[in-house]
């Protein structure tokens, strides 16, 4: 039988808790879609609002650090959101970030177009984005207030008010 090495064992540890992290921001954005009028919500390998003048595909997005980065997304993802996005103009590929630590005390998140993320990360030569960033508005994003904090939902009227800006 192979001995699981203490190192092995942390990596699995720390891969749990990132998939975790991102299951709960998943969520909690489900929820957060309820509270808006006239939404039709479908989840299918990916999640698809529709909504009375746009269409989104949504990617939920959850680090404990302060960077988003293009790898945080699979192949599969990133080629979906960008098919969604150039099908018809109310369509809209949506990364939703949620940037999580309370040690460190940070609670933000952000919603951003991917199309708009790529033109953002090749003018600056790197695939990433940090969150002073996204909190300087140096890429066109919302920032997504948090409604409750207790069940974790949050204000999507942004996303709804804004989204042309994206």
């Amino acid at each position: 039988m192979d001995k699981v090495t203490p190192q092995a064992l942390a990596q699995r540890n720390l891969q749990r808790e990132r998939q975790q992290r991102g299951d709960d921001f998943q969520e909690e954005i489900r929820r957060s879609w309820r509270l808006l009028p006239n939404c039709w919500r479908m989840r299918i390998a990916d999640e698809l609002i529709l909504l009375e003048e746009i269409n989104v595909l949504a990617e939920q997005k959850r680090t404990a650090g302060d960077v988003f980065r293009l790898g945080m997304l699979r192949e599969n993802q990133i080629t979906g959101l960008v098919d969604f996005d150039e099908v018809i103009s109310r369509n809209l590929g949506l990364v939703f970030i949620s940037f999580l630590n309370e040690k460190k005390g940070i609670d933000k998140t952000y919603v951003f177009r991917l199309l708009t993320a790529f033109k953002f990360m090749k003018a600056k030569g790197r695939v990433s984005i940090k969150l002073e960033e996204f909190e300087r508005k140096k890429i066109p994003c919302v920032y997504v207030p948090l409604l409750d904090a207790a069940e974790r939902t949050y204000d999507l009227k942004g996303v709804l008010d804004c989204y042309r800006y994206l």
